[in-house]
């Protein structure tokens, strides 16, 4: 199996980068040395470290604070480490009120009743048969409204060709145009002789 490379600290790196004192619950030297010491001995399997983090000399800490204190001790070596001052990728970022939050919600999701089940499944497919019926409805309303557009359309084609008759007649393409008495006996023309 692959094992995780835990990083390791120095004196200076401790006091310079990584002291907690930002909170009343803040790490202490000798509480991150034993984290940090419990994470290469069980390979960052953080179920395993809490179980066997010490509750008794140290403060009681959840699986999240030891996460967090861990992935916060590792972004920060990387970034005091890092050649260039430019922006250093995170090696995690671990939110642990998010994380918290997860596993609240999805306790609250386990611990529903059978009752409660059904009812998100009845709600379910009720919202399934509106969306259904939403849709229908606008299919409908579509086409509607591509009736309508053809009528429009058909009836201004119409206006157009009663106002071509009332200013004159039509032309259809392919036959010739002759004005009223121009072809009066022009198909026994064409039976005269020349001569």
């Amino acid at each position: 199996n692959k094992k995780n490379n835990v990083m390791t600290y120095t004196d200076e790196e401790y006091e310079r980068h990584l002291k907690d004192e930002q909170h009343e619950l803040a790490w202490t030297r000798p509480e991150t040395d034993h984290l940090f010491e419990l994470c290469r001995r069980f390979d960052v399997r953080f179920v395993v470290v809490h179980d066997r983090f010490d509750h008794a000399k140290f403060q009681r800490r959840t699986m999240e604070d030891l996460k967090e204190r861990y992935y916060d001790i590792c972004n920060k070596l990387t970034k005091a480490r890092s050649p260039s001052s430019d922006e250093v990728p995170l090696v995690c970022a671990y939110d642990a009120q998010h994380e918290t939050l997860r596993k609240q919600q999805l306790q609250k999701l386990y611990s529903r009743t059978r009752e409660q089940v059904q009812e998100e499944q009845y709600l379910l497919a009720e919202l399934k048969k509106i969306e259904a019926r939403r849709k229908e409805r606008e299919r409908k309303q579509q086409d509607l409204h591509k009736l309508m557009t053809a009528a429009e359309n058909t009836e201004k084609r119409s206006e157009k060709r009663r106002s071509g008759k009332k200013r004159g007649s039509l032309s259809v393409p392919g036959t010739p145009q002759t004005t009223p008495n121009s072809g009066e006996g022009s198909f026994f023309k064409c039976f005269e002789k020349t001569p």
